[in-house]
Parts: structure tokens; sequence; C-alpha cells
């Protein structure tokens, strides 16, 4: 049986170590979020893009109409 000073060694290794796998829990998620808001930034760059080619398209399409 594991005497009181033992433990108390014990104890606080435990929860460094629970505090280092939470830390690296934490970042796992911050980075997941971050490659996310990344991938969303790149799809809205080519949405604006397509966006403003339709825009262009239409105004070309109106004008050929008009003739």
């Amino acid at each position: 049986m594991p005497s009181i000073k033992t433990k108390l060694v014990k104890s606080p290794t435990f929860y460094v170590q629970y505090l280092t796998k939470q830390t690296t829990a934490l970042r796992e998620v911050n980075d997941s979020r971050l490659r996310i808001y990344e991938q969303l930034e790149v799809s809205i760059q080519e949405l604006e893009r397509a966006n403003q080619r339709l825009a262009l398209d239409n105004s070309a399409d109106k004008k050929h109409i008009k003739r």
C-alpha cells in the first residue's frame, strides 16, 4: 500500500500529465479550427471571383440583348 508521501508525489505528476494532455487536445482543436477558417477564406475568395465573372457576363448579356 503506497504511503501518503508517495500519493502526494504522484498526484502532482498525474495532474501535470492531465494538464499536458488537455493542452495538447486544445492545441489540436485550435489548429483544426484554423485550417477550417483558412479553407473558408479560400472558398470566399473563389466565390467572389466567380461572382465578379457572373456580373460581367450579366452586363455583357444585357448589352447584347439591347442591340
